[in-house]
């Protein structure tokens, strides 16, 4: 009977075990997911807020800026999310050991590299597209009301035109990134680890 109820423990020991290990697992997933919805609405939020103070203006080159803007962030974030993907952690694992500043940074973005794509590529890039194309049509209406264009199909072919031209030059412009991420992955990802080890509190 002692031996029967000693081999019986284990077995339970080892289903806790695991029923913990499932429970921690989709408790982790659960605040990632959080994270990323806070994380989302914190950063459409802020940048809504600035588009719309710069779309108060009847200006056309201002929207212009505008939408030249979030082309940028989202093409330089597009630029990195890539160049992790790409990154050989080889490389900042020789460095991390030299102890050269930044590569501890490096080496976790690359271990990281699916969390580090969804926040930069996903929330930032995807933020910056759909604000764009909300800022192009901003542009659109700036043009009809300083040419005076009363002709509705032309106003629309003014809109089909501006956002056809924001879309293209965004995708180009991510396309490039791509291209040089692929070849340049470790210098992107070291400067950007260096650029933050000088926020970071141990300097690494």
């Amino acid at each position: 009977m002692e031996q029967v109820e000693q081999s019986e423990k284990p077995k339970a020991t080892r289903k806790e075990q695991r029923r913990k290990g499932k429970y921690a697992k989709k408790n982790k997933q659960l605040k990632w997911l959080i994270f990323v919805a806070v994380l989302s609405f914190t950063i459409a939020f802020v940048f809504a807020i600035v588009s719309d103070i710069f779309s108060q203006s009847d200006i056309a080159v201002i929207h212009a800026i505008v939408i030249a803007a979030f082309i940028i962030i989202a093409v330089v974030f597009e630029l990195i999310a890539s160049a992790v993907n790409y990154a050989d952690i080889d490389s900042f694992n020789a460095m991390a050991s030299r102890k050269v500043k930044g590569a501890k940074i490096c080496v976790m973005f690359v271990n990281n590299r699916d969390k580090v794509s969804t926040i930069i590529s996903d929330i930032i890039g995807d933020i910056c597209a759909i604000l764009s194309g909300a800022a192009s049509l901003t542009l659109s209406l700036t043009i009809i009301l300083t040419l005076n264009i009363n002709d509705v199909l032309t106003q629309a072919l003014v809109v089909a035109l501006v956002g056809a031209l924001v879309s293209s030059i965004t995708i180009l412009a991510k396309a490039i990134a791509k291209a040089v991420a692929k070849t340049k992955s470790t210098e992107i990802v070291f400067f950007v680890g260096r650029l933050l080890s000088i926020f970071s509190r141990s300097g690494k």
